[in-house]
């Protein structure tokens, strides 16, 4: 989770335990750096759900949210992701984050949807480091454009976090691994 779990080493075989074992295809959530054909390969295997995290369409505001010059790579990273999903027809649902932030206020998740277009399963969401003016702290658009506001997170009851170390988390804000219950 925190780190990018692409670069937990174990990566494929803890997705293959969870799948074999009946826990569910599995979460995973990328910054999208490291998100190689090998990579692609082994998420469209095992993984059920991967989140992307670009955060925005504008390259200098990606430099000022992310610290790092990889919007590019990123950016084609995830286009090659979308396209081989679409290949294989895989059932892996693909969900491309948006988060805004006050280096990005005058942007609209909607250049983001344009840019990588409308395909089954893949979902846009926007995450805010403010509040919601209606309140809510995430708004997630499908395809089909219905909007859902959510305003709690019932991950807790049903997710655990897997932080790059294999060590596991009941929330994702434990970034610093506070309150390990296990490891993969």
């Amino acid at each position: 989770h925190f780190g990018d779990t692409l670069i937990y080493p174990k990566l494929r075989e803890a997705l293959q335990y969870f799948k074999q074992h009946g826990y569910g295809p599995g979460s995973v959530s990328t910054n999208a750096i490291l998100l190689n054909d090998e990579k692609i390969d082994m998420l469209l295997e095992y993984g059920g759900n991967v989140l992307c995290c670009l955060d925005t369409m504008d390259p200098v505001a990606y430099k000022l949210i992310r610290n790092n010059n990889h919007y590019e790579r990123v950016r084609h990273n995830i286009e090659k992701f979308i396209a081989e999903r679409d290949r294989r027809n895989s059932d892996t649902k693909i969900v491309v984050q948006f988060l805004r932030t006050a280096n990005n206020m005058d942007e609209d998740l909607t250049a983001m949807m344009d840019h990588f277009g409308l395909h089954q399963n893949v979902r846009f969401i926007e995450k805010r480091t403010d509040k919601h003016p209606n309140g809510g702290d995430i708004t997630i658009i499908s395809p089909d454009h219905k909007v859902d506001n959510k305003r709690t997170c019932l991950k807790i009851q049903s997710e655990l976090c897997v932080l790059w170390t294999g060590e596991c988390v009941p929330c994702c804000w434990d970034a610093d691994g506070e309150q390990i219950i296990g490891d993969v």
